[in-house]
C-alpha cells in the first residue's frame, strides 16, 4: 500500500483482518530532478563495474548470506545496469546498482556503505557519479525506494518523500519456513 500517510492506513487494514510486518518496516519512496545533481564533484574515487575482476571485488562486500545486490556474469553485458563501487584500504566499502528502466529515468537498489566507513562522503560520492552518469545518458529523474536509514542521505542529495510503502498480510498469515 503506497500512502503520504503510512500509519494512517494501519488501522482501516487491520479492521479487514490484515497485519503489519514488524520486520519489514516502512520504505519510502523518493524522486528527484537530476539536472541540478549534475555538477557535484566526487570525494571519493568511484568505479564503474566492467569486468570480471571488478564484479568479484564488487561481490566481495555484498553478504552471501543475503545476496540481494550480487552482480551476476550476464550483467556485465546489461546496458540498463551499472554496478558502482568506492575501494579504500583495499576493500569494496559502498556499493550502488543503478537501473535504467527508460531513458529518461534512473533508479538505485540496492546502495549499502560498510559499517566502518559510514558518515565519510562515500555513499554520496557513489550517488553523485550515478547522477552524472545518468544525466550523461539523458536521464533526467531518479527514483529510490528508501529505506529509513537511507533518506537522509537522499534528502541531503536533494530528494523529495513522494509517498511511504506499508506491506500488510492476512492476519492469520505466518513466514514460511527457510
Amino acid at each position: 500500500m503506497a500512502t503520504t500517510y503510512p500509519e494512517g492506513v494501519v488501522h482501516p487494514y487491520q479492521e479487514l483482518g490484515y497485519k503489519t510486518l514488524p520486520e519489514e518496516g516502512v520504505e519510502i519512496v523518493i524522486g528527484m530532478e537530476l539536472k541540478e545533481s549534475a555538477s557535484r564533484g566526487t570525494r571519493h574515487p568511484v568505479q564503474l563495474v566492467r569486468t570480471e575482476h571488478q564484479r568479484v571485488f564488487f561481490n566481495s562486500a555484498i553478504d552471501t548470506a543475503d545476496p540481494h545486490g550480487q552482480m551476476q556474469p550476464e550483467e556485465l553485458e546489461e546496458p540498463a545496469l551499472g554496478q558502482y563501487y568506492v575501494e579504500l584500504d583495499g576493500q569494496c566499502v559502498c556499493t550502488g546498482k543503478a537501473i535504467r528502466p527508460f531513458e529518461t529515468a534512473v533508479t538505485v537498489e540496492p546502495l549499502a556503505t560498510h559499517p566502518g566507513y559510514r558518515r565519510r562522503g562515500i555513499a554520496t560520492s557513489l550517488m553523485n557519479r550515478i547522477h552524472s552518469d545518468a544525466v550523461s545518458g539523458n536521464a533526467r529523474q531518479s527514483v529510490i525506494v528508501a529505506s529509513n536509514m537511507g533518506v537522509p542521505l537522499y534528502l541531503s542529495l536533494g530528494y523529495e518523500v513522494v509517498s511511504h510503502i506499508r506491506k500488510f498480510v492476512p492476519e492469520d498469515w505466518t513466514r514460511p519456513a527457510g
